[in-house]
């Protein structure tokens, strides 16, 4: 159990049990013994395994992955500068919300709406119809808007007959799309 008592200044690493290391900050889920010392890890109330030289900080009615994932996400997590970058084109007709950052090299078409608080990485190109709503961060190389492939033979089976689409792509608050993600209209 960690006491605050015995807090004295310490630096721990960001590790991984898979990797493991000594001084590293954890969390557990399993009642597994440790391959490491002198280190701080997140575990659920009732853990009842010898921890050795390890400080235990017992989460009573959460999770302790999450709770580190979101230690790490207020820490590391990427933040909107609020900056476009002067080598990316972005249409004149644009609606660009607050602190929104837009990475070098994009191209964001006219009828498109970018919330709040929004990241664009870099190489991504938006067409048109595409909304994107708040805290959303779209990383490097993604393609939202462009068109799909739908279509059907003609009656001989030799001409593709091409179904075009014409709704845009909505993505909601508080997406991820990982790099080089293409997401065709009507999304």
């Amino acid at each position: 159990i960690y006491n605050w008592e015995d807090y004295t200044e310490k630096s721990y690493s960001v590790a991984s049990l898979f990797l493991a290391i000594d001084d590293g900050f954890y969390f557990s889920n399993s009642n597994k013994s440790f391959k490491f010392e002198n280190s701080l890890v997140l575990v659920m109330d009732g853990f009842n395994i010898i921890h050795g030289s390890n400080q235990l900080i017992k989460l009573k009615d959460a999770d302790p992955q999450q709770i580190y994932y979101l230690i790490l996400s207020i820490i590391y997590g990427r933040k909107s500068t609020g900056l476009i970058s002067k080598t990316s084109i972005v249409g004149s007709k644009v609606k660009i919300g607050k602190n929104v950052k837009i990475d070098d090299f994009c191209v964001i078409e006219d009828e498109v709406e970018i919330g709040d608080n929004v990241i664009i990485g870099s190489h991504t190109k938006i067409h048109s119809k595409t909304i994107i709503k708040t805290s959303t961060v779209i990383e490097s190389s993604c393609i939202l808007g462009t068109q799909g492939v739908a279509w059907i033979w003609d009656e001989r089976q030799t001409k593709k007959i091409i179904h075009p689409q014409l709704r845009g792509v909505d993505i909601k608050e508080n997406c991820f799309i990982g790099a080089g993600r293409i997401i065709v209209r009507g999304s």
